[in-house]
């Protein structure tokens, strides 16, 4: 898995290196509105997922990841679980070795 999400953060990167490059030299029509519209709209999906798991992160640093990479560096997180979820397991294991 973390082989799958290093090429997905290499990819992400290569495509926002590219959407800059178009912001500094514009490519050739339509390619550069295209380019525009899809950095834009990723833009906006990956501010609507920091709004929405910002609180599972820690610092700033973490929160441009998340602007970058999305849900991908999200996926990277190690899991939380709440503290009922442990007890609960415990006792459905307790219950099936009777």
């Amino acid at each position: 898995m973390k082989i799958f999400l290093g090429m997905g953060k290499a990819l992400a990167l290569l495509f926002w290196l590219v959407v800059l490059a178009n912001l500094l030299k514009p490519f050739a029509q339509p390619f550069a509105g295209l380019l525009h519209l899809a950095g834009g709209s990723l833009l906006l999906l990956h501010v609507l997922e920091l709004m929405l798991f910002g609180a599972r992160l820690n610092g700033g640093l973490e929160r441009l990841q998340v602007l970058a990479f999305g849900i991908l560096h999200l996926f990277a997180q190690p899991r939380i679980e709440p503290a009922g979820v442990v007890e609960d397991v415990a006792l459905t294991e307790e219950v099936s070795h009777a």
